[in-house]
């Protein structure tokens, strides 16, 4: 089956993605320019100039649309966790957690702790899924593994963020990358 190209789509199929753009982008645009404790729906919903019940019909309340927001990043994080060969890449990842660490603290501590979590988890079991490719299946084991390396990598963030652990990003890599090479232990 052959997807339909941009123009034979109905108009309401492009504003509906252009609603959703523009409601990612608000977002993007508030958290990145630092405006972290005005992140409220309402604020969104200003910024990306539609109206709540637009917001609505994409998402499901200001959380899912973090959720949405952070997952390609998350995505990035895990894949470069659990691929051993690329270091750098992951060291690259972290530091740009660390320039905005103000934002990332916001996502990852407190009540946004558990969703980022079980985004994270997601994101660890996609990437466990594409390093075994071709090796074996998942198993119910990887749910637990993916769980683990999520809280862990977490847990990590955290300390590092909030300045608990006093290391740079190439020893937080490095640490990462070990609880990633881990997850090679339930490979037959």
């Amino acid at each position: 089956m052959s997807s339909l190209s941009d123009k034979n789509r109905s108009p309401f199929d492009r504003r509906a993605r252009r609603s959703r753009a523009a409601i990612i982008g608000a977002l993007n645009n508030l958290l990145l320019d630092g405006a972290i404790g005005e992140v409220t729906l309402n604020a969104v919903v200003n910024a990306a100039g539609i109206s709540r019940s637009t917001f609505y019909l994409h998402f499901s309340n200001l959380d899912a649309l973090i959720g949405t927001a952070i997952t390609p990043l998350f995505n990035d994080l895990a894949c470069a966790s659990v691929d051993v060969g690329d270091l750098g890449r992951l060291q690259r990842i972290l530091e740009h957690f660390w320039i905005k660490r103000r934002l990332a603290r916001f996502l990852l501590i407190g009540r946004r702790s558990d969703k980022m979590t079980e985004i994270l988890t997601i994101s660890y079991m996609e990437a466990l899924t594409q390093k075994r490719l071709g090796r074996k299946r998942m198993e119910d084991g990887d749910e637990i593994t993916a769980a683990f390396l999520a809280a862990g990598t977490i847990g990590v963030l955290r300390e590092w963020l909030t300045g608990r652990i006093s290391v740079d990003s190439k020893a937080v890599a490095s640490a990462l990358a070990s609880y990633g090479a881990a997850s090679d232990l339930n490979i037959d």
